[in-house]
């Protein structure tokens, strides 16, 4: 008899999953998708991404799959060569386009990285910037959500610009789809907040 593997190896597997497509935080996949994923093995890994808070359930389609902060951070940990999110789209969006190229391509040129300035007590939060173009574009983030993102409350406040660089990743990636959804002007800011992680 084949050796089964465990619900940690497939979970894992599934994440992998997410990583191969370069699926943001919050980006979602569908059943489909994971093809490679054995069906007799499927369900048992997605109970445990799911227990493990790396993926939840859409309520309203349980075939639907959305890759939470923890599983994005978690997942490039395992391989941080395929976790960067560049033009993300769904294989099954991609198939229904016929080629990447139709996609939106308001996302084509991310913003890049600046400078982290510092944390600002009185408004609770990082202020950090990102450049677009050659411009800088000043944004923050509230220590509210960094620690939502992270799962904990126990943050002081001269070790908020480390949490920051712990997940400074993700945080940048929502920063760059925020920009550009909301079609913002370089000299206005862009405030993230811990709804900005939960759409």
């Amino acid at each position: 008899m084949l050796d089964r593997p465990s619900d940690d190896e497939v979970s894992r597997q599934i994440l992998g999953v997410f990583m191969r497509y370069r699926v943001p935080a919050s980006g979602i996949l569908q059943r489909n998708d994971f093809f490679d994923v054995r069906d007799g093995d499927f369900q048992r890994g997605l109970n445990k991404a799911v227990a493990n808070d790396w993926i939840t359930i859409d309520l309203r389609n349980r075939y639907r799959y959305q890759l939470t902060a923890k599983g994005y951070a978690v997942g490039r940990m395992i391989d941080p060569g395929l976790g960067h999110p560049t033009n993300f789209i769904r294989p099954s969006d991609c198939r229904a386009v016929g080629h990447l190229a139709a996609h939106d391509r308001r996302f084509a040129m991310p913003l890049q990285r600046g400078e982290v300035q510092g944390y600002d007590f009185n408004r609770m939060a990082v202020e950090f910037t990102m450049v677009n173009q050659g411009k800088v574009v000043p944004c923050s983030i509230s220590t509210a959500a960094m620690d939502d993102l992270e799962g904990r409350r126990d943050v002081k406040s001269d070790q908020r610009i480390d949490q920051f660089m712990r997940l400074r990743e993700i945080i940048e990636e929502r920063a760059s789809r925020k920009f550009f959804e909301e079609q913002a002007q370089a000299d206005r800011p862009v405030v993230l907040r811990s709804n900005d992680f939960s759409s």
